[in-house]
């Protein structure tokens, strides 16, 4: 008990389901090996973001589409399924529309 390293997930999984279930702070401690400071700020992040990992945020590749375009592509998807990408681009460009061009253009370009 200390502070020697960060808990893995999975600990952070099992301390969240023993306060759900109602077991004492103390009694979560002792199950997982930590301090109970731990499991108090643990619980409490879960709480307050539904997340318990301590990862940081904004690392890494950035995403080709956002979360906007995602749900704008996969709706365009649930419209017709069997439609292809040469074909989606065909429909927009006869209809002059300038919709999603940054998602039609990576899936021209990288696939």
């Amino acid at each position: 008990m200390g502070k020697a390293a960060d808990l893995r997930e999975f600990d952070r999984g099992q301390i969240v389901m023993a306060r759900r279930l109602r077991t004492s702070i103390t009694e979560t401690a002792r199950l997982v090996c930590c301090s109970r400071s731990a499991v108090v700020n643990i619980h409490e992040k879960w709480i307050n973001d539904s997340d318990t990992s301590s990862r940081r945020q904004g690392v890494g590749r950035p995403r080709v589409i956002e979360e906007k375009g995602r749900r704008r592509l996969s709706h365009l998807v649930k419209q017709n399924r069997r439609q292809t990408v040469a074909d989606r681009l065909e429909e927009k460009s006869r209809l002059g529309f300038e919709e999603l061009t940054s998602i039609i253009h990576h899936f021209q370009f990288n696939n």
